[in-house]
């Protein structure tokens, strides 16, 4: 019989945090654009009203969207929201220099999409834990005859 540590029962491995890192941006993406929802799980603030009308009439350089507050005037903020670095222990999802300023300026006018004390939504946790779940009982699965004892209190 096999003894193990849970650690490498659920290890997850770089790939698994790479895979991580993708669908994590894909669902930013969906949170944030099709729902227009901020960290909190709040419907964006309203345009200006001068913005607003400029922007459903299409009269911005390069824009690419005329809805409402669905920060993609252009779709460079959003499509620049990438993995940046990925470990064996975890994935880091953001911004460029660039276009992280608009995601400071963005938040400035009530639309944040992460914050310092929160970096992501409560269905975005929710979405990551629900993937880590599912991975650790396919690893546990796999190390069907492993033994965990425990020893004292």
């Amino acid at each position: 019989m096999a003894i193990k540590k849970m650690a490498d029962i659920v290890e997850l491995g770089k790939a698994w945090w790479i895979d991580l890192g993708a669908e994590l941006v894909d669902f930013m993406f969906i949170y944030t654009t099709e729902k227009r929802l901020d960290v909190d799980g709040k419907k964006f603030k309203s345009l200006s009203e001068p913005y607003a009308s400029r922007k459903s009439q299409g009269k911005y350089r390069r824009q690419s969207s005329t809805a409402g507050a669905n920060l993609e005037l252009t779709g460079d903020m959003m499509s620049d929201l990438q993995s940046r670095r990925a470990s064996d222990k975890s994935v880091e999802v953001g911004w460029s220099a660039q276009e992280s300023q608009k995601v400071v300026g963005n938040a400035d006018n009530g639309r944040t999409i992460t914050r310092k004390d929160k970096p992501v939504a409560k269905a975005t946790e929710k979405m990551i834990q629900k993937l880590i779940d599912k991975q650790t009982k396919k690893n546990i699965k796999k190390n069907d005859t492993v033994t965990i004892i425990k020893l004292g209190k």
